[in-house]
């Protein structure tokens, strides 16, 4: 539950600009994203400010990775709540109110520290979209934990340590992806280790697949590095642009 409230928070806050605070009642109109609404009795809050946020992942520290695209670099926040926080808001939450729906409220006052600390693990590569946090035990046993990161025409492994902050030792993984059009290249890995990379289409309408593609990249072909794009297994093809990818329970995978 940590985990997830954490993370649900994340999406809300990188995207702020004022500081909100909550109040018996509810939160009114008093968001801090301009133009949004929120269901009744939530709200949202600053966190912190970074360049242009495209996506976010958390680690098991809990601190959070962020894709600043503004400046092309992947960038750790941190501290994260920590475990008293957390149970002093579920108690909290148990009293606040009886329906629980003002008591995100309270949840969120507890998750907004106000020194939010920003380290820059990589930068000067273009990142643009993707984040990909492997501390599987898999990874561990073949010198993980790693995070891998895209470009738009790059895909990097880098080993990554949560507790030092730092990711080092780069990778290159798959090169010489397409340039043009759609420019986010978007990541997952499946229970096997095995890499799945997407490229969207270079307009609304393509008139051949060539560009529209999902890829699969095997382990010891991860492990080997500098693979091209045009030599990897095509896993799905004619697909417009997946900018998010995942695996459900049954390891069936979502785009």
């Amino acid at each position: 539950m940590f985990r997830t409230n954490l993370f649900i928070c994340g999406l809300v806050i990188l995207c702020s600009s004022s500081w909100v605070y909550c109040h018996e009642g509810g939160c009114g109109d008093r968001l801090a994203i301009p133009g949004g609404t929120m269901q009744e009795g939530y709200c949202s809050f600053k966190y912190t400010e970074v360049a242009d946020a495209r996506s976010l992942a958390q680690d098991s520290e809990g601190n959070i990775l962020v894709i600043e695209r503004g400046t092309g670099s992947l960038v750790l926040l941190y501290p994260p709540p920590s475990a008293d926080q957390t149970l002093k808001v579920l108690a909290n939450m148990l009293s606040y109110s009886v329906d629980g729906l003002a008591s995100f409220c309270l949840l969120t006052r507890w998750f907004a520290p106000q020194d939010v600390q920003k380290v820059v693990l990589i930068q000067g590569l273009g990142l643009n979209h993707s984040i990909l946090i492997d501390e599987s035990e898999r990874a561990l046993a073949s010198g993980g934990p790693y995070v891998f990161v895209s470009s738009e025409d790059t895909v990097y492994r880098y080993t990554y340590n949560p507790q030092e902050k730092r990711a080092e030792s780069q990778h290159v993984v798959v090169k010489n992806i397409p340039r043009g059009g759609h420019s986010t290249r978007s990541l997952a890995l499946d229970d096997q280790g095995r890499l799945y990379v997407a490229t969207g289409s270079l307009g609304n309408v393509d008139p051949t697949p060539v560009r529209s593609n999902l890829k699969r990249i095997s382990q010891e072909a991860i492990e080997a590095g500098d693979n091209d794009w045009d030599t990897l297994e095509m896993f799905a093809s004619g697909l417009r642009n997946e900018v998010g990818l995942g695996f459900d329970s049954r390891g069936v995978l979502w785009g």
